[in-house]
């Protein structure tokens, strides 16, 4: 289990530095290509395939370049099995601050996400990050 869980933290750091540096590359290195984006902030839903969503990266301001501040924490990974994990995260990219779940599966002898959903709240708002504490569990 510690180099599944070596594996997976490997990957969400691409994860973490995809969105970054928009770095489209990395992201598909990661994201299995039949995977799902779906955001729980609108009503509906949004429910994105992986080429919608890169196409959405693409066209950001990279945070990187504007010289943002990573705040990027891994709340949680939950091994469920040898064949999926659940991974919980926070990260921002101004002015969002994201609470993203993404779904891993193992499958062609490495670890995939599989879907993302997520959740934010805009920063300096009254209803920012302290309302949704999580304590971070391995």
């Amino acid at each position: 289990m510690a180099k599944t869980l070596e594996d997976i933290q490997q990957l969400i750091q691409l994860y973490f530095d995809g969105l970054y540096n928009c770095d489209i590359a990395k992201l598909q290195q990661i994201f299995h290509a039949k995977a799902c984006y779906v955001s729980a902030v609108e009503e509906p839903l949004v429910i994105l395939t992986m080429s919608e969503y890169f196409a959405i990266v693409e066209k950001r301001i990279s945070p990187s370049s504007l010289k943002q501040v990573r705040k990027d924490k891994i709340c949680s990974i939950q091994i469920l099995s040898e064949t999926t994990a659940v991974v919980s995260l926070e990260c921002v990219i101004e002015p969002k601050y994201f609470y993203d779940v993404l779904t891993l599966v193992f499958n062609e002898n490495r670890w995939w996400i599989i879907s993302k959903v997520f959740h934010y709240k805009l920063l300096g708002s009254d209803d920012n990050s302290s309302k949704f504490a999580t304590a971070c569990v391995f």
